[in-house]
Parts: C-alpha cells; structure tokens; sequence
C-alpha cells in the first residue's frame, strides 16, 4: 500500500507568509498524524540565499526530528535529505541510531551529497568533491548500521575500530534513503549498493508518475548492473500539493510543474498513478501550508485506499 507522508515547513515565511514556531509545527505533525498520514519529513538546509539581500532560512532538521521523535506516537519521521557533508558519517550514523530509539523505530534516514554550494561556504563546509564524500559516508554509514566495527580511512572520512553502543530498536539501524533530484548512473550505483530506499526529488521541477517509473526501471537495471539481489531498494518521491489555481511556493520558487492538483477524487488518482508507477513512498510538499491543504491530503489519501484496482486514471 502506498505511503503518504507531508513535508513540514521549518522555514522563514514556511506557514502562510510568517515563520513557524516549534509550537506550530508540533501542531501540524500532530495534525498530520491524526488525520491518518502516513509520515513526517524534514529537510536539512541551514539557509538557502537567493541573492545578497534574500534569505531562506531554516530551524535546524535533527533537532526538531529528535523534538518530534519525542512528541509523536505513530508516523514514520524523515530528512529530505542529509547533506552528508554537514556531519561526521560515524556521528551521523550515532545521531540516526538514537532518534530510531526515542522514535521506536519509526526513522527513516535520507542522505544526499549535498545541493547548495552557498550554505556549504556559509557554515564553512566543504563542497569539493562532494560525490567522493557522499561516497564514503555511505560505506561508514552502512558498516555501522550492519552491527560492524568499523575502520575506514577514506580521502575524507576515517573512522578507528568505531562501532554503535548502545543500539537502537532495529538490527541493522533505520532504512537508509538515498535522495537525489536527477538520478545518474553513479547515484544509482550507490542506491543500489548501499540504499534500502531511493528518493527522486521531484518538487522542483516537471514531475510525474511517469517520470517516477522510469527511475524506478532504471534503479532495477542498476542493481542487476551491481549484483544486488532481489528485492531492489523501495522508491519514494517529493511532489508539490496545490490547493487552488495559483503557485505553489517555495520562497522564491514556484514549483507549480506537475504538482498535485484537484479535488479529494482527482488526488487519489494521481497518487495511485505514483504507486502503479512502483513508488511505495510519497512524500507531499503543500501550498499555501495551512489546514485546507492538510485536508486535502488526508481526504484524497483515504480515497486512494479506497480505490484498489479500480482507481480511475488520473
């Protein structure tokens, strides 16, 4: 059955215009929860700078994953995505490792190779060779969640005979997503190596479940390619929600190309195309973030379950 999670706005000017408090997003995620959705997902900018006098910003993803971990009951919770570059991979994997246990169990850890050179600059982070970095991280990463002691000494990353105790509730850690907006064959060699899910970042450009299937075919090619046995890694996508006629925003971005648009009926087609397409797991960016739109999400995903193989076409 597909899942369906909501994007929670931690950003400047994220909930109508205004930033949101830690007091609303709480109310959403709660919200979200009890209106039977599926998950939670937080990004992991620090800041995005549109020009020199344009800022986005965010309040920081792991501590508010760590708040939410703590403060909801039932929904899986997520990043869209790490930058890999942002942490210590073996601290990293430490951190994942202790919100699956608040949670209990319900983390899913998404990784990137990062995708803004200038909150990289910003914070003092480095940016070259990023892929190489994503790389190595992965194999720490990996290594650790698989009850390893682990030694590596990459180019960029080392770790000495570094294992993680205590554990959290899974044997080999929370599922590992590896997200990436135009999925080349090295991404996909490294879903496939390393990933138990693949995230395709669709909100910011043209989207669809069409799209969506062809990555997916082209994940299978690429664990065969690989020699990863069956089953290959499970594929998630980010899609934008309208509620209306106008843009849908993202700060200065419109990312109205191929969001989901209509009424309760029309939604559930459209996710259920996303699931016959082989996507297990959406994850939904809404505008304007405000209860209207929440209802919609929650009316067509109770819809789409309804369908089975019924479902009209979108």
């Amino acid at each position: 059955m597909l899942k369906v999670g909501l994007h929670l706005p931690h950003w400047t000017s994220g909930l109508a215009g205004r930033t949101p408090s830690w007091r609303d997003i709480l109310a959403i995620a709660r919200d979200a929860e009890a209106a039977g959705l599926d998950s939670l997902w937080v990004s992991d900018d620090l800041l995005l700078r549109f020009d020199a006098n344009a800022t986005l910003g965010m309040w920081e993803g792991w501590s508010c994953l760590a708040a939410l971990a703590a403060t909801t009951e039932r929904v899986e919770l997520g990043t869209l995505v790490v930058s890999a570059n942002f942490r210590n991979p073996a601290l990293l994997a430490k951190m994942a490792d202790t919100v699956d246990e608040i949670s209990g169990g319900r983390l899913i850890l998404g990784i990137g190779a990062g995708g803004d050179r200038g909150e990289h600059r910003a914070f003092g982070f480095e940016w070259d060779q990023r892929f190489q970095r994503f790389e190595e991280a992965l194999q720490v990463i990996r290594g650790l969640f698989n009850r390893e002691r682990v030694t590596f000494d990459g180019r960029h990353h080392r770790a000495r005979n570094c294992e993680i105790l205590p554990r959290g509730p899974r044997p080999n850690g929370p599922p590992l997503m590896v997200g990436t907006i135009e999925p080349g064959p090295r991404m996909l060699r490294l879903a496939a190596q390393y990933g138990d899910l693949v995230n395709l970042w669709q909100a910011f450009g043209e989207s669809s479940a069409e799209q969506a299937g062809r990555v997916r075919r082209a994940l299978e090619d690429a664990c065969l390619a690989h020699g990863r046995g069956s089953p290959p890694p499970g594929m998630t996508a980010t899609v934008g929600l309208a509620t209306s006629a106008g843009p849908v925003e993202f700060g200065p971005w419109d990312i109205s190309a191929g969001a989901l648009r209509g009424t309760p009926e029309e939604v559930a087609a459209q996710l259920r195309a996303y699931e016959a397409a082989g996507v297990s797991h959406l994850q939904v960016y809404v505008a304007p973030h405000a209860g209207p739109a929440l209802d919609l999400l929650a009316r067509a995903t109770a819809l789409a379950r309804t369908y089975g193989d019924t479902a009209p076409s979108p």
